[in-house]
């Protein structure tokens, strides 16, 4: 299965505000309802690319790990974290464009799965909608985290 997902927002904020809370890796949980934790693990300190980290949020009732890398930064304008996951490879690109409103957060989702055989494509094509409808469920839920913590 492949999928790829692009959700957007609106922000009444300048992009530089939204990019240091978006870039701000060690503040996620206090940001993002879903995000319990925040583990780094090695790579340059602050966001930059080799940086790793482990997060842990709640997805459908239980506690899911998953440990992520920065594959690119452009400050304040575009940045990249990849990972492997079971059967396959989670990347989302996070876009900081200017709007009239202030900024236009872009976050684009693409997931491609290594499985190779007739049964794990029927049984990815199966669970690959459900997965798809939960990585927009979390990718909107984010935008909507980040633009109410820019509220407060």
């Amino acid at each position: 299965m492949a999928g790829t997902i692009t959700i957007a927002r609106e922000i009444t904020v300048e992009p530089e505000i939204v990019w240091g809370v978006l870039s701000d890796i060690d503040r996620a949980p206090k940001v993002l309802t879903a995000v319990i934790s925040i583990r780094r693990l090695d790579g340059p300190p602050g966001f930059e690319v080799g940086t790793r980290y482990s997060e842990t949020r709640l997805s459908l009732g239980s506690h899911v790990t998953q440990e992520f890398t920065v594959t690119e930064v452009v400050p304040g304008h575009r940045a990249t974290v990849e990972a492997d996951i079971a059967g396959g490879h989670l990347k989302i690109q996070y876009r900081v464009l200017p709007s009239s409103l202030g900024t236009r957060l872009e976050a684009n989702l693409s997931l491609l799965s290594s499985s190779t055989g007739i049964g794990q494509k029927i049984a990815s094509t199966v669970s690959g909608g459900r997965a798809v409808k939960i990585a927009r469920e979390m990718l909107e839920q984010d935008l909507k985290d980040i633009a109410a913590a820019l509220r407060k």
